[in-house]
């Protein structure tokens, strides 16, 4: 087991391991469940998922439309499949020093989102067929 963990926490580069620590996908659905959460790429908004109860959330890319999907545990990953979606996207989500940061482990390999803001509020999705 002490290998399992030692080979996850090595996917988990480029963040700095130092005092980071893994999040169990039932500690992952604690955190997450009635938020909204935010994330930035190199600092700049990427896009926000929200939480609902029954792992069912709803994906935004900034200045995109929403997708609605589900998340499940895969071993210590967080994957999510969307509507419209061929594959799912799974992640290790890691918290270092007070922040939280998503690496993608599969599809876009080696992608580190850092979250910066989490909220009650709703997305902002807009209507189908909405404008003139």
């Amino acid at each position: 087991m002490k290998f399992v963990i030692a080979f996850v926490l090595t996917l988990i580069s480029p963040l700095s391991l130092g005092a980071s620590e893994l999040m169990t996908p039932s500690e992952f659905e604690r955190f997450v469940e009635g938020k909204t959460l935010h994330f930035s790429l190199n600092g700049k908004p990427y896009g926000a998922e929200q939480f609902f109860a029954g792992r069912q959330t709803t994906w935004q890319f900034t200045g995109d439309a929403c997708v609605k999907g589900i998340w499940f545990p895969q071993g210590a990953q967080i994957c999510f499949f969307y509507e419209g979606a061929d594959q799912r996207q799974c992640w290790l989500f890691v918290q270092k020093d007070g922040k939280y940061f998503a690496r993608s482990v599969n599809g876009a390999d080696g992608l580190v989102l850092e979250m910066t803001e989490e909220s009650d509020k709703p997305l902002q999705c807009p209507g189908p067929d909405v404008g003139v």
